[in-house]
């Protein structure tokens, strides 16, 4: 667990969180206060979880949690059951890894995190789609979510070429400055020959 536990200290010290623990003050932590911890963290990648969790119903919280880890895909181990417990206790042996998982993927989880709120299919039971007008609406649904994915592919596409363009631009002034450079240092080679 200690090499677990600098991973995360490591990360939770850096931007964005600007906490300041060391291994004592972080492994002293109360179940409620690593658990704050991880709603911190979560906040991070969905505003969402901004939220202080002694005004939380400990129930929500726990709901919340394993919500959004199912929306991020962590995997909970072989036992849910366990697992659940474990979280709604804030034990370290199950938060731990947890927020390893979080910090170590940051940047990878806030995508997923964003795209799996809009991403997310409704379970409409079967009785309920028989309906000619929900079935269409269902239809409508999984249409839109089909055109968001698109959408969202042509946006990052887009995004990279506009990157590409940016370095090209820096590119170009550099070896324009290079280029001023020389057509400076030739004139000076040429007034030495002269």
């Amino acid at each position: 667990m200690s090499e677990t536990v600098r991973t995360i200290i490591a990360a939770l010290n850096r931007e964005p969180f600007n906490k300041n623990y060391t291994p004592m003050t972080f492994d002293a932590l109360s179940p409620e206060d690593l658990l704050q911890v991880l709603t911190d963290v979560l906040a991070e990648m969905d505003e969402d979880h901004r939220i202080e969790i002694r005004k939380e119903e400990p129930e929500e919280t726990i709901v919340r949690f394993l919500t959004m880890l199912r929306v991020l895909r962590y995997s909970p181990g072989p036992d849910p059951v366990s697992f659940r417990q474990g979280l709604v206790q804030g034990e370290k042996e199950v938060v731990y890894p947890i927020l390893e998982w979080l910090l170590n993927n940051l940047d990878e989880l806030k995508t997923r995190a964003y795209l799996g709120k809009y991403l997310v299919k409704v379970d409409v039971p079967l009785e309920v789609l028989s309906n000619p007008e929900i079935s269409a609406l269902y239809k409508q649904h999984l249409q839109l979510l089909e055109e968001f994915k698109t959408l969202h592919k042509t946006m990052l596409e887009q995004k990279a070429q506009v990157a590409n363009v940016e370095e090209m631009r820096f590119d170009i002034e550099v070896m324009q400055e290079e280029k001023d450079m020389l057509i400076k240092k030739t004139e000076r080679l040429q007034r030495k020959v002269n």
